[in-house]
């Protein structure tokens, strides 16, 4: 991989980084103390949005952990190669996950193993 796709592929990462650190919907929703609806379907539809607005954010901080630790590959040098063959990984799939792990193969073995495992 050039120098030149590795800083730009850098400054994906971060810019992604950002979006999921600054998502103040997300936040105030999550702080949000509702008052105490007058109807039972109401406080069960408040409790729903509750519990989907916390999975978002679990997902979100799963996103940052993954973003951060792309940027530590990128730093040692091991950003764009795969983890099981290492291999160079496609930048097109690099364009479209930029905290691939693995190769596409090495990717579609792994999914293929653990599918097998839950059968």
């Amino acid at each position: 991989m050039t120098l030149q796709q590795i800083a730009f592929f850098k400054s994906m990462i971060i810019r992604q980084l950002v979006e999921n650190i600054a998502d103040p919907k997300l936040r105030a929703k999550i702080c949000e103390s509702p008052e105490k609806p007058a109807e039972y379907y109401e406080q069960a539809s408040l409790e729903f949005e509750r519990s989907l607005y916390l999975e978002l954010r679990t997902r979100s901080y799963d996103r940052v952990k993954e973003l951060k630790e792309a940027l530590g590959r990128i730093e040692a040098g091991t950003y764009g190669i795969c983890h099981e063959c290492e291999d160079d990984i496609d930048v097109a799939r690099l364009m479209v996950r930029p905290t691939a792990l693995f190769c596409i193969e090495c990717q579609e073995m792994t999914e293929r193993l653990q599918r097998r495992r839950l059968m």
